[in-house]
């Protein structure tokens, strides 16, 4: 994390498998700005086709709500933040 703020990088840590794990006292999925879990079938916790993105950095919140409503800004529209909801960002859905 130092070496990325010294570069003005971001971190994106793959904690596919790192459930219940630690680097010098701190739980895996922690340490970068986001931190991606899987749940597929072949890892150690499993639901299907699923994942978990976890947000350590608050400068991300809104654009992963964004994303994760396929690039629409739907959750403010629920939220009674806009009058009606339309593409504001890329987005897709993909199933296989």
């Amino acid at each position: 994390m130092e070496l990325a703020a010294k570069h003005n990088l971001f971190v994106v840590e793959d904690a596919a498998q790192t459930i219940d794990s630690f680097y010098k006292g701190k739980p895996l999925g922690s340490i970068g700005h986001l931190s991606a879990f899987s749940f597929h079938e072949t890892k150690n916790i499993v639901s299907g086709e699923g994942g978990m993105l976890v947000i350590n950095d608050d400068r991300f919140i809104e654009r992963a709500e964004i994303i994760r409503e396929k690039g629409t800004n739907r959750s403010q529209f629920f939220r009674g933040e806009v009058d009606k909801y339309g593409w504001v960002d890329l987005g897709s859905f993909f199933t296989f």
